[in-house]
């Protein structure tokens, strides 16, 4: 099942919060949330289930930077 957009965007960012406090990462940028969109791919492929034109990587890069966890 589909998930919405904006509720994948709400977990993916509130995933975000965690995996960053365990890896102790103060400062992120694009390889640090290549990496976390990696982790989502295995740990938590759910959350990737949502309906987007183009790559999914591209969306939760944006998603991240919006939120201001991740610059470039």
């Amino acid at each position: 099942m589909l998930m919405k957009r904006d509720e994948a965007k709400r977990q993916i960012v509130a995933e975000w919060h965690p995996r960053a406090k365990s890896n102790n990462i103060v400062k992120a940028n694009g390889i640090v949330a290549l990496r976390f969109f990696g982790y989502l791919q295995r740990e938590h492929s759910h959350l990737l289930q949502f309906r987007a034109q183009g790559d999914k990587w591209q969306w939760v890069h944006i998603w991240l930077r919006e939120a201001r966890l991740v610059s470039d």
